[in-house]
């Protein structure tokens, strides 16, 4: 059985068989990520498939900010001195103005989706003594706690 002498070139811990070549769409999402790595200094660049899971969720998380942030500007441009409501979006992104949400519901501003139904939180986190920032660290970037 031949071994693997594969380094990964994020967490640079030896790869056996668990790896993913690094490819062009690869650095495209770590120049996203504004993470620089130099992989001229190995002919067939790897990663392991821990760093490319994290990485992955990195990228969703960071597309789908951008994504709120670009959709949320223009009614920022237009209630400017006014408190900004994101349940008056989460409605007009819905496409209903006249959608339920109650006072209790808060609207995720990373997504624009319920809290309740947020797809970067776990149900067993969403509790009232964990905050929203730790439990999007403890989903996009475990390695922080």
């Amino acid at each position: 059985m031949e071994s693997c002498n594969k380094i990964c070139r994020l967490c640079f811990n030896k790869c056996d068989r668990n790896f993913e070549d690094i490819e062009e769409i690869t650095m495209n999402i770590l120049d996203v990520l504004l993470i620089k790595i130099n992989v001229v200094v190995s002919e067939e660049p790897v990663m392991c498939t821990n760093c490319a899971e994290i990485i992955q969720n990195s990228f969703e998380f960071k597309s789908t900010c951008l994504y709120t942030h670009n959709y949320i500007v223009p009614f920022v441009n237009e209630t400017e001195n006014s408190k900004l409501d994101l349940r008056e979006i989460y409605r007009c992104k819905k496409g209903h103005g006249d959608i339920e949400i109650s006072e209790a519901d808060t609207v995720c501003g990373f997504c624009m989706s319920l809290l309740k139904s947020c797809p970067f939180l776990s149900l067993d986190n969403k509790d009232e003594d964990v905050t929203l920032v730790e439990m999007m660290i403890n989903k996009c970037f475990p390695e922080l706690l």
